[in-house]
């Protein structure tokens, strides 16, 4: 457990300290793509780019080797509003808002979605001396984190189009900075509490029980 929390402590301060380095710089330059809905750094950057590139573009592979995540900002997985993520595996996928209003729903509902991007920050874990059957349900559980994991990811994005093409003026436009994006769509509880609602597929979350 030890190792594990400085494990976790290492990968939050190397996030922080590049969180740090590129809020004035690369994070503002930032741009969503309206091809495949994720964050880019401004191309006309050249050398002086950050790492997040959007999926219509080659990958970062040999520079920034240290993050976990190159390219791991994106938009809030529920809400697309705002920018969440980051270059630590122990980053979150949903935005302050959202994240309160999912922890709310565990306490008063008793379900909740896991947001968290490594499954150890939804309590989903393997010891990895431990051998384990197949159907070994935590075995199971990392699975279905695994593939929930995915249908978040497709979720998100669908949820960002959406976005994007309530805005008549912006039809063609390859790309928009994530500053306009971000002063066009608001993002506070009352819309994490409609896209977690929308999300689920219900007007009220009683509808679950």
């Amino acid at each position: 457990m030890e190792d594990l929390l400085a494990m976790k402590d290492t990968a939050r301060r190397a996030d922080l300290l590049f969180m740090g380095s590129i809020k004035g710089w690369f994070v503002m330059s930032y741009v969503v793509c309206t091809t495949c809905y994720w964050l880019s750094d401004v191309p006309t950057r050249g050398p002086d780019r950050g790492p997040q590139r959007c999926w219509c573009e080659e990958q970062v592979k040999r520079q920034y080797v240290s993050l976990d995540c190159p390219s791991g900002f994106h938009l809030c997985y529920i809400c697309a509003t705002t920018l969440v993520g980051g270059t630590s595996r122990w980053s979150w996928e949903a935005c302050k808002f959202c994240l309160s209003v999912n922890s709310s729903t565990q306490k008063k509902f008793g379900f909740s979605l896991a947001l968290g991007r490594h499954s150890i920050m939804n309590g989903i874990s393997i010891p990895l001396k431990e051998k384990l059957a197949v159907d070994d349900q935590r075995v199971v559980d990392l699975m279905n984190f695994t593939n929930f994991s995915v249908r978040l990811s497709d979720w998100g994005i669908l949820r960002a189009r959406e976005l994007f093409e309530s805005v008549p003026e912006w039809k063609l436009l390859k790309a928009v900075s994530l500053e306009d994006w971000q002063k066009k769509f608001k993002n506070d509880r009352k819309t994490s509490l409609a896209a977690l609602k929308n999300y689920y597929g219900v007007k009220e979350f009683n509808d679950l029980l």
